[in-house]
């Protein structure tokens, strides 16, 4: 009987820092889109990507530090940007402003499916491909 009791107390006590820890992350965003509204910035309302021809959007989407209802916070977009070239995959990003549209261009960098040697008499194949 005592056991059930402390179980019962153990879990109201994690409901309530459950939905504390909600409403202080709720909070928190909310906050900052109060504070960007009060210093009149933009809030993005639209993320599109655009030149990307293998890599599909959700995985551009997947390395930026900002979202749809987040503000135009220049750290945030250059830490998107960085993380972006990081991956490899592209050989430019630009990002911009359109309205409260945020426009990610890209152009991928090249796949190579093919090396071929032609012309050479010296060197055999085999140390080439090394």
């Amino acid at each position: 009987m005592r056991f059930k009791k402390i179980l019962i107390a153990m879990n109201f006590l994690l409901g309530v820092g459950l939905v504390s820890g909600i409403s202080l992350g709720f909070s928190a965003t909310a906050y900052a889109v109060q504070e960007a509204q009060q210093q009149q910035i933009p809030i993005i309302t639209q993320i599109s990507v655009m030149g990307n021809e293998r890599v599909e959007p959700a995985t551009i989407a997947s390395y930026l530090t900002v979202k749809v209802g987040d503000p135009f916070a220049p750290d945030q977009l250059d830490a998107s940007l960085k993380n972006l070239m990081a991956t490899g995959l592209f050989a430019d990003v630009v990002m911009k402003a359109s309205g409260t549209s945020l426009i990610i261009e890209i152009l991928e960098n090249p796949i190579i499916n093919r090396i071929v040697f032609e012309g050479n008499k010296k060197l055999d194949r085999e140390d080439l491909m090394e």
